[in-house]
């Protein structure tokens, strides 16, 4: 058993003043500014500031060097603005010109290890001169300088006494959840870890003045690669401390995965400078930079959108503080994740404060948590305050340690994941749980706990997961009912939040079919099925919509407890009856639709109705027909052909537009078919077509692109119409080329080339539109963006048809998806509204082929150490070579290809991820698959006895174990 006694040594030097220790404890050496205005807490005073910037010139001058952490003034920075891709672009633009800025005013002097943050008006940089350190102080774009301090990592019945258990089997197991470990390491091949690490990176730090060296794979201060998240090596103290941490929050959350951030660097004592002595610790030892948590949290808001990230773990820190320090650097990027939905959980510290504790903890945005005993009291080393969120157990806590072993360790660094892991759980049962929301519930439920300690005042409450779980969802006292078939049961769903949870005891091969039957209220049935380890196997609501549900015919795959969840998918109450039997139900199929015929109309006031085909599959004569989600006539013929009745009114204004039309199957089984759109065109200037290219098509710049477009006027001479436009333009009024028709008298056509404005070159002062007449040698030119090459195009017409025959060459400028729209002005001004013909994407001419989508192919069940390969199948086929293959977790063989070989060593559900790159695209596929420990039967044990006995009487239980595993 091992005594985490790390957190609280702030002293990591010895030449420091001693007035310095002082101030470092409430103002973590912080000069703010007096141009600032950031929101602040305990806020130091003038004479205050002076004292820390004079310790920190002192400390400069003693040690040679300074680490430091800068805050920038970033006029209009916002952090809400992340939420908009738009703004965040921008937002991360102002970011970096500021860091850019300022590191180019300070090039006349020595900086290293500069790091820069994308998300935060931050950077680092150590500074080797006061001429440096004065010119920050003067500039005049610096809000706060803050030392880029040190801090050590603080150091299986716990599971129980949280009750984590109990949520558990409910299969609450942390399920579809990412917890982030930021620590000394993972060691991600720990038989209780193996397939659990989904990503990794590692920030670490060489500054010879504090005698720290990077740990990073290559001894590089940051990666993001394969294994850069390993644990350091055992020759270093502490390197199997992320490692425990790591075994716990998967405890909690047996199913949730973890995320290694390694931010810890090497730290070896010599004559002059002993960190590792100085925390009470041999040498070497672990501790952390500040900036490499930094850029560990920045890492984490990056990947935000990647993965479902519940919560991040911060077992370290240091210092003492009663109040607040938002101050600290790091409140900017944990404001950043919690508005994100991500909860940053950090240990409150080992140096038995009684009503302080430790940073990063002190942070207003943290959820902080202080460790108790397993018998209920709080542990003599933990810091706690008025400010800690929680409690939970910190002592004799056994897991994970390098090597595939297990040693019991201490520390609030073991309280902080149990709460960790059971965020993962709790965000499982409700994905959209706001942090705040998260905060409430671990704050108002579990058992409360005074502090018995010799000047302990406060008391706080001790993590209870189920509690906690049934502050979210509604935990029924009628839960938990048995359920055997067949057999009917009557049940209740409200508030609307309310799931009803059944368990089935079944040997496989049974089959069951479950039926869901709304009695009373308004609720919308929905039905899930879970097999004894949790993973779901069957699920029905019918489509969204109808009084019922059904499994049907599903076949008990495994013996043991399954779990049925009853619930509803409207969020709406009411009361429903649920039936078990062994009899399957024949079931409508969920038809589809391939085609309409006709598929447009032209519109109209007076129009009669008339039949429309629908082609498709799974038609039956109960098939019902909607227009617009309006019922109509249908007539069946066939399962591949119906009919549908449209009214003449249904062609009415506004043209030109869409019409939607679907078709539904009734229950059991049924549901909406994929919707078509019947187009309704402008009846009164004519009907226009895109002849070439089709819609859909890929161009690539610097290449000839002719476009073939005509337009028939319904009654009359093409040449009435003053002008014809084609235009392609995005979502975001982005032009990538806007081609103008001009009729002139006579015989003559010309065209010209507008700008996203509507505006032409012009070919002298007074305005003169540039134009010219196809078959000119020469070109219409917008620099960058497109090229109208005259020679090459024309313009013809007949009758009541033009068709216009523009070639262009598209520039770099124009890369991007466009809509191909036609417009065209009659001589009485009149438009005819813009009709969108098709789409086109332009891609650059060096990556024509940009990666579309990537399906992984490969087995879904299996059995351990048996090899079995997963294959990458890439959309488009011809995407432009090279193509970066990235598989997760690491194959026996393959990583970098299209084809990766994995052999799993123990049973369990493994997901396989792979992600692909070219030319700046991204595309990813996961593929699951559940290895077994051999091919035959699972272990199955059955339990037979009396259902009723009298006192006194013997109880004969009888258990057969069939099979093995």
């Amino acid at each position: 058993m091992e005594t985490n006694q790390l957190f609280h040594a702030f002293d990591l030097f010895s030449p420091r003043a001693a007035v310095w220790l002082r101030w470092a404890a409430v103002l973590f050496l912080i000069i703010l500014l007096p141009k600032t205005s950031v929101a602040q807490s305990n806020v130091p005073t003038a004479a205050q500031m002076q004292e820390a910037a004079s310790a920190l010139h002192t400390q400069l001058i003693t040690q040679g060097a300074l680490p430091l952490i800068i805050q920038l003034d970033v006029p209009g920075y916002d952090p809400a603005a992340f939420d908009q891709v738009q703004a965040a672009s921008v937002q991360e633009a102002a970011v970096a010109t500021a860091q850019d800025a300022l590191l180019g005013r300070m090039a006349q002097y020595v900086l290293t290890n500069v790091k820069t943050f994308p998300y935060i008006p931050y950077l680092a940089l150590t500074v080797h001169d006061p001429a440096a350190l004065e010119a920050l102080r003067n500039d005049p774009a610096v809000l706060a300088i803050e030392e880029d301090r040190l801090e050590v990592p603080l150091l299986t019945d716990s599971i129980p006494l949280i009750r984590a258990d109990s949520a558990q089997s409910l299969f609450y197991r942390g399920n579809g959840q990412v917890v982030v470990v930021l620590d000394t390491g993972v060691d991600k091949n720990h038989a209780a870890l193996v397939g659990k690490v989904v990503a990794e990176a590692c920030y670490s730090t060489t500054n010879a003045t504090f005698n720290s060296t990077a740990i990073c794979p290559g001894g590089t201060s940051s990666s993001t690669a394969n294994n850069a998240g390993l644990n350091c090596t055992a020759s270093i103290n502490g390197c199997d401390h992320g490692t425990h941490v790591a075994g716990i929050a998967a405890a909690v959350a047996p199913d949730a995965q973890i995320m290694s951030m390694q931010v810890f660097s090497r730290m070896d004592d010599n004559s002059t400078t002993t960190p590792c002595a100085n925390s009470g610790r041999p040498s070497p030892c672990t501790q952390s930079f500040v900036s490499d948590q930094l850029s560990a949290l920045n890492r984490v808001y990056a990947l935000r959108n990647s993965f479902n990230i519940a919560s991040i773990n911060m077992s370290l820190g240091a210092g003492q503080n009663s109040l607040t320090c938002d101050n600290d650097s790091r409140k900017s990027i944990i404001e950043l994740l919690r508005g994100a939905g991500i909860a940053t959980v950090v240990s409150a510290g080992n140096s038995s404060y009684r009503s302080a504790m430790g940073a990063p903890a002190c942070i207003s945005a943290t959820i902080s948590v202080g460790a108790t005993t397993k018998t209920d009291l709080v542990a003599s080393y933990s810091n706690l305050s008025n400010l800690t969120t929680l409690l939970a157990p910190g002592s004799d806590i056994n897991s994970t340690v390098p090597s595939n072993q297990f040693d019991e360790k201490n520390g609030t660094s073991m309280a902080a994941p149990h709460v960790a892991g059971a965020i993962a759980v709790l965000k499982q049962a409700l994905p959209t749980v706001s942090v705040t929301q998260l905060r409430s519930a671990l704050q108002s439920t579990g058992p409360l706990i005074s502090d018995q300690r010799a000047g302990g005042t406060v008391s706080k409450r001790r993590l209870d997961v189920y509690s906690a779980l049934c502050q979210l969802i509604t935990c029924d006292s009628d839960d938990y009912r048995y359920l055997n078939i067949p057999q009917t049961v009557s049940g209740n769903i409200n508030p609307a939040n309310d799931r009803d949870h059944y368990f089935i005891y079944n040997v496989a091969g049974t089959q069951v079919t479950l039926h869901m039957d709304r009695t009373s209220g308004s609720l919308d049935p929905y039905l899930e099925l879970y097999d004894p380890n949790g993973n779901r196997v069957a699920l029905n609501n019918n489509g969204g919509t109808g009084s019922n549900a059904l499994i049907n015919g599903y076949t008990f795959q495994q013996t043991g407890r399954y779990q049925l969840i009853a619930r509803s998918a409207n969020s709406t109450v009411g009361g429903y009856s649920l039936r078990t039997s062994q009899q399957s139900v024949i079931l409508n199929p969920l038809p589809q639709i391939s085609s309409l015929s006709p598929s447009s109309a032209t519109g109209t006031f007076t129009g009669s109705d008339f039949w429309v085909q629908i082609r498709g599959s799974g038609f039956t004569p109960q098939t019902l027909a909607y227009w617009n989600g309006q019922s109509r006539t249908p007539f069946y013929s066939s399962s591949t052909r119906m009919w549908i009745r449209v009214r003449g009114s249904d062609l009415g204004l506004p043209w030109p537009r869409g019409a939607t039309i679907q078709v539904r199957n009734p229950e059991p089984g049924g549901g909406y078919s994929n919707p078509r759109t019947f187009n309704i065109t402008f009846p009164f200037l004519g009907t226009s077509e895109l002849i070439q290219p089709e819609s859909g098509a890929t161009v690539v710049t610097g290449i000839q692109t002719t476009f073939v477009l005509s337009w028939t006027h319904p009654s009359e001479s093409w040449r009435t119409m003053q002008q014809m436009d084609l235009r392609l333009r995005d979502q975001n009024n982005k032009v990538a080329a806007w081609i103008r028709v001009v009729e002139r008298p006579g015989a003559t056509s010309v065209y010209r080339l507008l700008n996203g404005a509507e505006v032409s070159a012009t070919v002298d002062e007074l305005g003169t539109p540039d134009e010219g007449l196809p078959g000119e040698a020469r070109n219409l030119v917008i620099t960058d963006t497109v090229t109208l090459h005259l020679a090459a195009s024309a313009f013809a017409g007949s009758g009541r048809t033009a068709i216009m025959t523009p070639t262009v060459t598209f520039g770099s400028a124009a890369v991007g998806v466009y809509n191909i729209e036609f417009q065209v002005d009659s001589p009485d001004g009149a438009i005819q509204a813009d009709d969108v013909l098709g789409q086109i994407q332009i891609v650059p001419g060096e990556c024509p082929f940009a990666v579309e989508r990537v399906t992984v192919s490969g087995a879904t069940d299996g059995v351990v150490n048996t090899p079995y390969t997963y294959s990458a199948t890439v959309e488009p086929v011809d995407a432009t070579a090279p193509i970066s293959y990235t598989w997760s977790p690491e194959p026996a063989s393959g990583q970098g290809t299209a084809n990766a070989t994995y052999a799993f060593a123990k049973a369990g559900d493994y997901p396989i991820f792979l992600g692909v790159e070219n030319c700046g695209s991204f595309a990813a596929d996961l593929r699951s698959v559940q290895i077994h420990t051999s091919t035959e039967p699972d272990l199955a044990i059955h339990k037979a006895a009396p259902a009723t006995t009298v006192a006194g009487a013997p109880l004969t239980y009888t258990l057969t174990i069939t099979n093995s595993g």
